[in-house]
């Protein structure tokens, strides 16, 4: 394995770590709600659904099947409780928590053994499926892929720690490109991968925006959390793929969230403005990836001005 994938995959690690931290906070609150009997928010919910969501999401590009099997069983009982097809119980947190327990183990024993064989998650599929009152499914075998249900996307088997390359074409001479652009061509995604590409990156840029707006509107520090993860998970995911522009906008988005997660203090407006004009960047890339079409784009300009804000934010006296 090369160190560009020895990389990714630690990048993986390190996402899923805080992601975990996340969802143990969020399981930990649920716990109290219960004892309290009180219901818990929506928004509570929603971090717990999101921190499983992305998780998986992720896992799958690197055909890490234990902890993609995992982590869309527990999706599936967060999902029933956000639709309240399903009310959250005393008995469903324990086995929620049992699964985080064995989630935790899987990404643990990636990192410091580079295997998950190791992990048995049959004990925490079989009890979710009870769960759920459905026929447990085996944990898929090695080379395998796990039922995920017909309204799932079938994700592809992919050697641990690959990179997708994606094919970006050569511009014919009438693509017009207006002056201080760049013509990217068409970036082209395996099919394969396609789907679950897109779904992940839209998923991150709907939940950037909206955590954003919620920043500007609460000033809750909280945020900042979710705004570097979703700017590493779309770093991630595209570098995977090995969309260049989209990993350099959203790495430089990274950076600049980072100085104020660090500083724990509230984004100002010109670095909210700065923010949107960066991931709206990131949604304009998807589109033209999704279209099939050249991707005409002044990249220099939108990652000069985000280079030229993180350097500001760490030596103010500049």
């Amino acid at each position: 394995m090369g160190s560009e994938n020895n990389e990714l995959i630690g990048e993986f690690i390190a996402e899923s770590e805080e992601y975990l931290a996340v969802l143990n906070q969020k399981l930990l609150k649920a716990e109290d709600a219960i004892k309290s009997g009180v219901d818990m928010s929506a928004e509570e919910l929603n971090a717990m659904f999101r921190s499983v969501h992305t998780i998986k999401g992720t896992a799958s590009f690197f055909d890490l099947q234990k902890i993609v099997h995992l982590t869309h069983d527990m999706e599936a009982v967060l999902s029933r409780i956000k639709k309240f097809e399903m009310k959250l119980t005393a008995p469903i947190i324990d086995v929620l928590f049992g699964a985080f327990d064995t989630l935790q183990k899987l990404v643990t024993n990636l990192k410091e053994q580079g295997s998950l064989d190791s992990v048995d998650i049959k004990k925490n599929i079989q009890e979710i499926a009870l769960i759920l009152d459905e026929k447990p499914v085996e944990p898929s075998i090695k080379g395998t892929q796990p039922s995920l249900g017909s309204n799932q996307p079938v994700l592809p088997v992919v050697a641990a720690g690959t990179v997708i390359p994606a094919a970006v074409s050569i511009p014919p001479a009438a693509v017009q490109v207006p002056k201080g652009e760049q013509d990217f061509g068409v970036m082209e995604i395996n099919d394969r991968f396609m789907e679950a590409f897109v779904s992940d990156i839209e998923d991150n840029v709907e939940n950037f925006n909206n955590d954003l707006i919620k920043l500007e509107q609460t000033g809750n520090l909280d945020l900042v959390g979710n705004l570097f993860r979703y700017a590493h998970t779309v770093k991630g995911s595209s570098g995977v793929v090995n969309c260049q522009p989209m990993t350099e906008v959203s790495h430089k988005m990274e950076s600049i969230l980072s100085v104020f997660r660090e500083q724990k203090k509230t984004i100002d407006t010109d670095t909210v403005t700065l923010l949107l004009d960066g991931i709206d960047t990131v949604k304009f890339i998807l589109n033209a990836i999704k279209k099939q079409t050249h991707l005409v784009l002044d990249l220099q300009a939108i990652t000069d001005k985000l280079d030229q804000q993180y350097k500001k934010l760490i030596n103010p006296g500049i």
